[in-house]
């Protein structure tokens, strides 16, 4: 019959899928999140060098250019798709404690003294 043995390139080939098919979707996933908030505003304000998390390159680059949205500042060459990750995650955190503190104080403002 036919030779059904792998060759050295499948083997390795097959050992990489494995070794790393946790990290490959962990990434896929990360894509995914970051591509569905391409469009996602960043304050004009932002305080780029105050994210300890975004590698100090990418602090002081998006802090002179200053891009206006998630997806002009994954174009800016030296800012990693893993720096872009962290900054998402910074802008909804940020985000999830303004409406928490706006619904704080509607509720202050409604409640009877």
């Amino acid at each position: 019959g036919a030779d059904e043995s792998l060759s050295a390139m499948e083997k390795t080939s097959v050992e990489v899928e494995v070794k790393y098919e946790g990290f490959i979707k962990r990434e896929s996933k990360s894509r995914r999140k970051v591509a569905g908030n391409e469009g996602m505003s960043i304050p004009k304000d932002f305080d780029y060098l105050s994210v300890d998390t975004l590698s100090m390159e990418s602090r002081h680059k998006l802090e002179s250019i200053r891009p206006l949205t998630l997806a002009q500042a994954s174009r800016i060459g030296g800012v990693s798709p893993a720096d872009i990750n962290a900054l998402m995650v910074r802008l909804l955190q940020e985000k999830r404690n303004q409406q928490r503190d706006e619904t704080n104080r509607a509720k202050k403002e409604t409640t009877p003294v």
